[in-house]
């Protein structure tokens, strides 16, 4: 179970960085790319800080002796709590603005997109973890392991998708912001 956590947690914060290298804006119409890479990366920091914090709560309060339903139940607790993190930042974005550059509500409409699908990817692996089977422990391993593979590769192809996002000027504010460059060093 904590190697599911651990699976769904990377991914998420994965998905977050790969975001990071590309924008964000705040519902206030058109705002220069520097503000947009700013609020960007604010909630950027926020979401990974919060799943980041729900996956190691998640792996450490994890009794591995439950019962295999408790089990079933405290993931998709881990999940409902990832969805609710998943939420706002999507909200942080739609309230971002649009960034002056060009195609910047393209941009944006990119990104909301993006993390729209990943919340269905999420959606999704919940809806497996909610069917998986309790009656064999080994059949629970493997399920639930499969599920988080599953989370893992989808959300890598849609962080693929992010990073073809071609907006230079935003790209160079995202480069030039302390936040934004704390969030994409390594460590």
């Amino acid at each position: 179970m904590r190697k599911a956590a651990r699976i769904v947690g990377a991914s998420v914060v994965t998905l977050a960085l790969v975001a990071c290298g590309n924008g964000d804006g705040d519902g206030e119409g058109i705002v220069s790319a520097q503000t947009y890479a700013q609020r960007l990366c604010a909630n950027m920091q926020s979401y990974i800080d919060e799943v980041a914090m729900q996956s190691t709560d998640f792996a450490g309060e994890l009794d591995p002796a439950a019962e295999l339903d408790e089990q079933r139940d405290a993931l998709l607790a881990f999940l409902d709590d990832v969805l609710v993190a998943t939420d706002r930042l999507i909200a942080g974005i739609e309230r971002a603005g649009v960034p002056d550059v060009d195609d910047g509500e393209e941009v944006v409409a990119a990104i909301g997109d993006t993390f729209a699908e990943a919340r269905a990817i999420l959606v999704d692996a919940k809806g497996q973890v909610e069917a998986i089977s309790v009656d064999d422990p080994q059949t629970f391993v493997d399920q639930r392991n499969q599920i988080g593979e599953t989370i893992q590769a989808s959300l890598g192809e849609i962080g693929s998708s992010l990073a073809s996002i071609d907006a230079p000027e935003l790209t160079a504010a995202l480069s030039a912001d302390p936040e934004c460059a704390a969030l994409s060093a390594p460590g």
